[in-house]
């Protein structure tokens, strides 16, 4: 497994060790937090770069980001290109 490179081995060997030490159901809880903190971070990006934006498009923009381009028109086609 490779090593992040943000960080040292001794860091990610600890990194795995704990939640390794963790249940499956703590290690579902960590995981789910450091997803909603990855969205609340897109979501801040968005209104960041886009402050004149409506609050559904601020939505759609950070499904698009989430969900990838091709996905995203897959279920909306009526947005048409991503609104960068």
């Amino acid at each position: 497994m490779a090593v992040a490179h943000d960080t040292t081995a001794e860091a990610d060997a600890a990194q795995i060790a704990a939640l390794r030490a963790m249940g499956p159901q703590r290690r579902l809880k960590v995981g789910m937090a450091l997803s909603d903190t990855a969205r609340e971070l897109v979501i801040a990006g968005v209104r960041r770069r886009g402050g004149d934006r409506t609050p559904e498009q601020t939505r759609r923009e950070t499904l698009r980001i989430l969900l990838g381009d091709d996905l995203f028109r897959e279920a909306w086609p009526e947005e048409g290109p991503p609104a960068r």
